[in-house]
């Protein structure tokens, strides 16, 4: 007789439920907190927030304050908290301080977004070594064969941000072009990884000079015991630039809460009026309604302008008018670069069908190939 079969395995207990909170000194509390981070590393029976970590991630919001910018107990950077790349954090809340004549009047800006953050180029920290290569076809967090995926480290989404912030430079083939489907941007990941790496539940970054899995939210709280503080595998000897570009993508998602809370913010705008021209990078004070208006779409997996049907609610029935569609030239031209490949994709069908049929004696028919449109993560 066989063994009786057995029920799901369910996860009850909850491991990170308390986060630390790193905030801006120049507005007031509660709506001043830059970013939180689960308490996910052990130090003396404490658990606390990985400091290089915390460090760089309020650095890239404040505008890639590399060299200017530290973490400190108080509003005004008089108790600057200076710790090793890997130590831990393990107060309740911290201050980001950017040196500067800075203060409430003045405040130093943030980022609002990913589109509008700038690659820091020959800037990257150097806690950020080059990768490490462990060749491998299974998860490279995992190890698991099947079912395993393509993860883009630069979200395909982000291919308009990849061009104009000159990603091309490190690819592994920048003779073959190089976009943002190279495999220097490619990490094997087991499905259900792929999805919480895209969900901006896990991240990766260096520990001790390897590149290892944070899990960053409570969403995946049931993958912390045995998925945390993982050495990846699979990266490609070029991914570097890469993989800080998405750790900027990871946690620049959380300037959609800062910015529209309701107050007016001093951020770093990108201006795209001129599609020929490089980028340029103004700081401004924007209306709390315009930042809303800009940056509250997207639901929760990206940051763009608010739609025109979601103002106004429609009734389940009604006819959607024309102004209610909204496109953005990212959109654009993402789609663009989709039929381009599906175009080509089909081409290489029909010549391969024409030419199988050649080859067998047949006369060559005309070839109708419908272009396949599969599901996702990014």
């Amino acid at each position: 007789m066989t063994e009786p079969s057995k029920h799901p395995q369910v996860y009850t207990e909850k491991i990170l439920l308390e986060f630390i909170e790193f905030r801006h000194p120049h507005y007031d509390a509660p709506s001043n907190i830059l970013i939180q981070f689960p308490r996910t590393e052990v130090v003396d029976h404490q658990r606390g927030v990985h400091y290089g970590t915390a460090l760089v991630a309020c650095q890239i919001i404040a505008n890639n304050a590399f060299s200017t910018g530290s973490l400190a107990l108080d509003p005004n950077g008089e108790e600057l908290v200076v710790l090793d790349f890997d130590d831990v954090l393990t107060n309740s809340y911290y201050y980001f301080i950017v040196a500067g004549s800075y203060n409430r009047d003045n405040p130093y800006p943030i980022v609002p977004s990913f589109q509008d953050w700038e690659f820091p180029h020959n800037q990257i920290p150097d806690a950020w070594p080059p990768s490490t290569v462990f060749p491998s076809s299974a998860c490279g967090v995992t190890g698991y064969p099947f079912p395993v995926e393509s993860a883009h480290l630069v979200p395909q989404k982000q291919s308009m941000w990849f061009e104009r912030n000159g990603m091309r430079r490190y690819a592994d083939n920048r003779l073959m072009g190089g976009n943002v489907d190279n495999q220097a941007n490619i990490i094997p990941l087991r499905s259900d990884i792929h999805v919480i790496f895209d969900d901006r539940s896990m991240a990766i970054i260096p520990r001790r000079s390897s590149y290892t899995t944070s899990v960053i939210s409570d969403r995946a709280d049931h993958y912390y015991p045995h998925h945390h503080n993982v050495i990846v595998h699979g990266l490609h000897r070029n991914a570097r630039a890469y993989l800080f570009a998405r750790f900027a993508w990871t946690v620049l998602f959380s300037m959609k809460a800062f910015v529209c809370q309701g107050f007016d913010r001093r951020i770093v705008q990108i201006s795209t009026s001129d599609s020929r021209s490089a980028n340029t990078y103004g700081t401004v004070w924007v209306q709390a309604s315009e930042l809303y208006a800009k940056y509250s779409g997207g639901g929760t997996q990206e940051s763009g302008p608010a739609s025109k049907s979601t103002a106004k609610r429609q009734k389940p029935g009604d006819a959607m008018d024309d102004d209610d569609y909204s496109v953005t030239e990212e959109e654009i031209i993402n789609a663009v670069y989709t039929w381009k490949s599906e175009a080509q994709t089909r081409t290489e069908q029909a010549n391969t069908e024409v030419l199988g049929e050649n080859e067998g004696g047949n006369e060559a028919k005309p070839t109708e190939s419908r272009a396949q449109s599969g599901g996702g993560h990014e």
